[in-house]
């Protein structure tokens, strides 16, 4: 397949005074693709995208006010198909510091996509996740409502972070297995429902009582659902996460990482779960000199116990491929 593509992003900055910032822009772009292969998976097409937005970022006294505003269009065709979709969206966002040491944001947006090639035209095995994808022509525009929430507060040696995010999507556009095989593969539809998503971070990070001690921590969950009832496919498991950076000077920098993630029993009809799994990573950097120059060695070293595990969101789980094992790398980098 050749693929052709013409783009074109512009804005413009209007002068800044103390109060308001304020810009306008847009992007517009052209894509023309076709096919010289002996297997189709999606037709010969042309698509155009235009669309203009406004951004305004307004400061308060003690708080700062971002309004953004958005038009899109877009247009497909090929030989037997011609659609148009579009839609106009906007996102509020507030931020006020609580004294010297704390930041709370609260955002509402809307959303909007329009499908693409492969969510409506594709027809055929899909090699490289060894499943055969069917889209669907009739799809309509995918629309979403979002709210969300950041704190953050810190110290002299920590800084604590909460994100929250709540989305309602309708028509919501994804990929779903069916249970089905065509032509010796899974069988995989493009499909649109009405669907919800929630999802939670929470990061900690800071120096120790150790001058070369310092370390990061984050805990995430993702929640995804269809409206009418059952799991979205594809949804990430909770997963914990941990690093300590070591820091002698002369004697080189070290990292300690870990990543833990649960098992992930809440899926889709006919998508395939997955078991936990924690991985270790370290690594080092030593600082040389090699003829007055600086000569740096690094070395790392992944999933240090050589764990077999399937992360949740591979696309060769279904076919049992595990992920990478130990994996040891080397390098120097010469700066003169």
């Amino acid at each position: 397949m050749q693929l052709q593509t013409s783009s074109l992003d512009f804005k413009y900055i209007f002068p800044k005074t103390e109060k308001v910032e304020f810009i306008l822009g847009g992007s517009i772009l052209n894509q023309e693709n076709s096919n010289f292969g002996e297997e189709e998976l999606i037709p010969n097409a042309e698509k155009n995208d235009i669309g203009f937005y406004g951004i305004s970022h307004v400061h308060l006294n003690k708080l700062d006010l971002m309004v953004g505003l958005r038009g899109d269009k877009r247009d497909i065709s090929t030989n037997n198909f011609s659609k148009s979709y579009s839609s106009f969206t906007s996102s509020l966002g507030l931020k006020k510091n609580l004294g010297k040491s704390s930041t709370l944001r609260l955002n509402l947006s809307s959303g909007y996509r329009a499908p693409n090639l492969s969510e409506l035209f594709a027809d055929g095995i899909h090699h490289g996740v060894a499943r055969y994808d069917r889209g669907d022509d009739q799809l309509s525009v995918e629309k979403s409502n979002q709210i969300g929430f950041s704190y953050i507060t810190f110290s002299d040696k920590i800084s604590f972070g909460v994100d929250v995010f709540s989305i309602t999507l309708d028509n919501y556009i994804y990929i779903k297995p069916t249970g089905g095989e065509m032509d010796g593969m899974d069988l995989y539809n493009y499909v649109q429902e009405d669907a919800t998503l929630f999802g939670i971070e929470v990061s900690l990070s800071g120096e120790t009582n150790l001058d070369w001690l310092t370390y990061n921590t984050s805990f995430e969950y993702l929640k995804g659902n269809v409206r009418e009832g059952g799991n979205l496919p594809f949804i990430s498991p909770l997963t914990f996460k941990l690093d300590f950076d070591l820091d002698f000077d002369k004697a080189g920098t070290y990292e300690i990482g870990l990543v833990s993630k649960a098992n992930q029993n809440e899926v889709a009809d006919y998508e395939t779960v997955t078991e936990s799994y924690s991985l270790f990573d370290v690594s080092g950097s030593y600082m040389l000199n090699m003829a007055n120059n600086d000569l740096n060695l690094f070395w790392s070293v992944s999933n240090l116990f050589d764990k077999e595990y399937v992360d949740h969101l591979s696309r060769l789980k279904n076919l049992n491929i595990h992920d990478m094992g130990r994996n040891i790398s080397v390098g120097l980098k010469y700066s003169f």
